[in-house]
């Protein structure tokens, strides 16, 4: 799995998106954002806006004449820190 990405979308409120291959677990990606999302709100809490973590993204990988279907995993979490 990738490290969870973080875009400040208004002053307090972050998106944060993570992803893995077809093997990754929901709840493991689920855990990293809000893992993240305690780390950017510094441990002050944060309110949960937004959240998706079924996101399936199919791709196709063309290797040595073959045609490889290719699945990923993906969730976003949209949160606005307490004060």
């Amino acid at each position: 799995m990738f490290p969870p990405t973080v875009a400040e979308i208004n002053p307090g409120i972050y998106q944060l998106h993570a992803q893995s291959n077809a093997f990754g677990s929901r709840d493991a990606l689920r855990s990293k954002l809000i893992n993240k999302a305690e780390e950017i709100c510094k441990n002050k809490g944060f309110d949960e806006l937004d959240s998706n973590n079924k996101i399936v993204n199919h791709h196709t990988a063309y290797n040595s004449g073959m045609i490889i279907p290719v699945n990923t995993k993906a969730a976003i979490l949209k949160v606005k820190c307490k004060d």
